[in-house]
């Protein structure tokens, strides 16, 4: 059985904790039933829908930015919900793997791998072994895995165990490799948001909590290169800087402090210890800010452009564009505000323009349907005027052969019937009638 969910997750109240959510996917995984889902509206919830798949054996589809049109989107959905599922029933795993999360082995899919992650004791080749079920059917499954090397590309995988490990790993959103690489990326994005939130401490004199910050983002990720540089520079800055006995180490100053940081020497010794990050803090957030100030004024060139032949298309484009204007985080308030206005501006000529092609639609309707009345009245009237002939033919055939009586019967009356606007079809009538009288008056 499948379920494909459709809508946004979204949903603030009556909020499901964990150990309802994991009844809720165990009844769902008992009944054998894989939930997928269609995530779509401005605000999706992604990662619970995601997490529900991961736990039932389902996929998550979410429409790529450029649209995707319903054909395309219903057919993506049918073979997901067409698709193999295998549900583990027995499941053997090496001694070395010393945590696994989640803790109960997700069901297995055609179209995806499966992740877990945790933890090994020792590097090494491994025998994993399962008996699941398949169609109502118990099968035996086995695979050969080794440990390969540590890479950079993983470095948030300690930090996803940690989160894992705190409800057993039913909040993981890995549905498959490719829900991992996201995973990934969406954490790589918080260590950089917090090394970013480390260097304006330290450019506000707060080096204490700069210090405490930067030991967090290396926490998360030991090789990160702004990590370190904000660690060194408030390392080497906090030797030089005064402190007596009963301060406390972390501080938020209005300006810098005596001594030597009076003259700039704080940022001047984290620039010569490699802090140009730091110093390039403003420059790169300027620098986001031009390149989305020309990413936005050619989107409303190319949604002005398309706003002639599909208004509508158009005008979703620019509620996308709204959406990634707000979640730029670097950009200033002016700026946003800007932004935000020209792409209102555009929604409404957007509007605008939906509504009069709605209208010409309308009209252009209105036209052919009428159009296609006069064409079928036109059609009528030459079939009935060439039937009316036919049977007029017909009539004086038989007049000249003097067969009035059929003529009348076979011919007149049945003019008369189709023709009731039309007094040829009484006159004909009169005529055979009165017609065979006078012949018979004559012959007798």
């Amino acid at each position: 059985r499948a379920v494909v969910y459709m809508g946004d997750a979204m949903c603030r109240g009556n909020l499901v904790d964990t150990k309802e959510f994991a009844a809720l996917m165990q009844g769902l995984v008992s009944r054998r039933v894989a939930v997928s889902s269609y995530a779509m509206g401005p605000s999706r919830n992604v990662p619970l829908l995601a997490a529900v798949a991961n736990h039932t054996g389902g996929q998550v589809y979410v429409p790529p930015s450029d649209g995707h049109s319903a054909q395309q989107a219903g057919a993506k959905l049918a073979r997901v919900a067409r698709e193999i599922v295998i549900w583990p029933t027995a499941v053997t795993l090496p001694e070395a793997m010393t945590e696994v999360f989640p803790r109960t082995v997700p069901p297995l899919r055609a179209d995806r791998d499966t992740i877990l992650v945790g933890a090994l004791k020792e590097a090494g080749a491994f025998e994993i072994s399962m008996v699941a079920e398949l169609g109502g059917k118990a099968i035996d499954m086995s695979w050969k895995v080794a440990a390969e090397p540590s890479h950079g590309d993983f470095a948030f995988l300690p930090q996803l165990v940690d989160m894992a490990r705190r409800d057993g790993g039913w909040s993981l959103p890995t549905v498959g490799s490719e829900g991992l690489r996201e995973t990934g990326r969406v954490m790589d994005e918080s260590v950089a948001q917090l090394a970013k939130i480390g260097s304006q401490a330290f450019g506000s004199g707060n080096v204490a909590g700069a210090k405490l910050v930067a030991k967090e983002v290396l926490r998360r990720d030991p090789e990160n290169p702004d990590g370190r540089a904000i660690l060194s520079a408030a390392e080497k800055t906090a030797k030089k800087l005064p402190r007596s006995s009963g301060e406390p180490d972390l501080r938020f100053v209005s300006k810098p402090p005596e001594g030597d940081a009076a003259d700039g020497a704080l940022l001047r010794s984290f620039s010569e210890d490699g802090g140009d990050l730091l110093n390039s803090d403003v420059d790169r957030n300027r620098l986001i800010e031009q390149r989305l100030i020309s990413d936005v004024e050619q989107a409303l060139k190319q949604a002005r452009a398309k706003m002639g032949g599909d208004p509508e298309k158009a005008t979703l484009d620019l509620k996308l564009l709204m959406e990634n204007v707000d979640k730029v985080v670097e950009l200033s308030s002016e700026t946003r505000t800007q932004l935000r206005n020209k792409i209102e501006a555009a929604m409404r000529e957007g509007d605008r323009r939906k509504m009069l092609e709605q209208e010409r639609l309308a009209n252009e309707q209105a036209r052919l349907a009428a159009a296609n009345a006069m064409q079928r009245i036109t059609e009528k009237t030459e079939r009935d005027q060439q039937k009316f002939k036919q049977l007029m033919d017909r009539y004086s055939a038989l007049m000249a052969e003097r067969r009035y009586r059929d003529a009348e019967d076979q011919i007149a009356e049945k003019v008369r019937d189709e023709n009731d606007d039309n007094p040829t079809g009484v006159a004909v009538v009169w005529n055979a009638r009165t017609t065979f009288h006078i012949h018979e008056w004559s012959r007798l």
